[in-house]
């Protein structure tokens, strides 16, 4: 009699743990593997940052809007002061992948398989030596906010005056 209790009290608890909160909508999330091959890549240039970075969207999840992309350069790199709204994920793929946080602007230098984790709203800069690649990851809608307007690229500029007149059709 006590195994059954227990074992209905357990099924309750996993059906209540389970489903959302009384007044919460529960949200869909992407499902299933995603596998992408390098063949298969898209390079696009990388609009929101300075002239001469590559990017490839691997996934964007349709509902929180959470990134993975590959980001490359061939040269010397530098990507101003900024921050983003969600947390961001960088790993060193190849090359050299140098960033500065925080008010004091301490340097952190990650080379192939070096991993960085970001909160949102954190303000850095980065460098990238040479031919470098990068695989970032943000965990919700990505932007790029800059701290000083005029190192925004244009076409950024451009790309965020469109969007604002397509929402305000």
């Amino acid at each position: 009699m006590r195994g059954q209790i227990f074992l209905i009290l357990l099924m309750l608890l996993v059906i209540i743990g389970s489903t959302p909160s009384l007044g919460q909508e529960s949200k869909p999330m992407m499902t299933g593997m995603v596998t992408v091959n390098a063949a298969d890549l898209k390079w696009v240039p990388a609009e929101a940052l300075p002239p001469g970075g590559m990017m490839a969207v691997i996934r964007e999840d349709p509902v929180t809007k959470a990134v993975d992309f590959l980001f490359k350069v061939a040269e010397d790199y530098h990507v101003p002061k900024h921050w983003h709204t969600p947390n961001e994920r960088v790993t060193t793929i190849e090359g050299t992948f140098t960033t500065t946080s925080g008010a004091e602007g301490k340097k952190h230098t990650l080379t192939k398989g070096g991993y960085m984790y970001l909160p949102g709203k954190s303000v850095h800069e980065a460098w990238l030596k040479g031919k470098t690649m990068i695989l970032v990851s943000g965990e919700g809608a990505f932007d790029v906010n800059y701290v000083n307007p005029a190192d925004e690229p244009a076409t950024y500029k451009a790309m965020k005056a469109k969007a604002a007149e397509g929402e305000r059709k």
